[in-house]
């Protein structure tokens, strides 16, 4: 301390510059540093909300999805309970000679067609003939509608008897189906 109290003025005062410009460049803090740190951090920060927010959206999707899949699988189980996996040959004849007898239609015929495979299930088409009035041949397809299966109409017409004010006669196609699963679901089986 001595040696710098016999220095000129002029000298200690360059020497105060350089300590003050050594102090400033290598361990003076203005803040800047922690600033930078900060901004870094509200970046990850805003990326890491960005990322929750998708990840909350992709939550509600999934759960959704699930809720979608339980009422598509409720339905489905709703459904399959109508469409039977085995029906005897005898049951389809049976069950429209019953409906055409209390609709008070008169059967001409009925004549089982070859069954399809479409996807799940097995399409078993009937052609029926028969006559009767309008308010006969309606009932008979609201008889048709109250079966525990599912049995719809394909392809028909419906007539008029030329020598009859009031008879019709209706040709066409009634169509039951039979549950027979996927081909995996049969592989699953055995």
């Amino acid at each position: 301390m001595t040696q710098l109290a016999g220095l000129p003025i002029p000298n200690v005062f360059a020497i105060g510059l350089a300590v003050g410009v050594g102090y400033y460049l290598t361990l003076f803090n203005d803040g800047s540093s922690e600033k930078r740190q900060l901004a870094s951090v509200a970046v990850e920060i805003a990326a890491a909300e960005v990322k929750k927010s998708e990840a909350d959206k992709a939550m509600k999707e999934v759960e959704q999805i699930r809720a979608n899949v339980g009422a598509l699988s409720d339905q489905f189980k709703v459904i399959s309970q109508q469409i039977p996996t085995e029906i005897p040959s005898f049951e389809i004849p049976t069950s429209i000679d019953s409906i055409s007898q209390r609709a008070g239609v008169s059967l001409k015929s009925t004549k089982p067609e070859n069954p399809t495979k479409q996807d799940i299930l097995e399409i078993i088409p009937t052609t029926v003939s028969f006559e009767g009035n309008f308010f006969q041949i309606t009932s008979f397809f609201a008889e048709l509608g109250n079966l525990p299966r599912i049995m719809r109409l394909g392809n028909f017409s419906v007539k008029r008897i030329s020598n009859s004010d009031d008879r019709l006669t209706f040709d066409g196609a009634l169509l039951s189906y039979r549950f027979i699963g996927s081909d995996s679901e049969k592989k699953d089986q055995r």
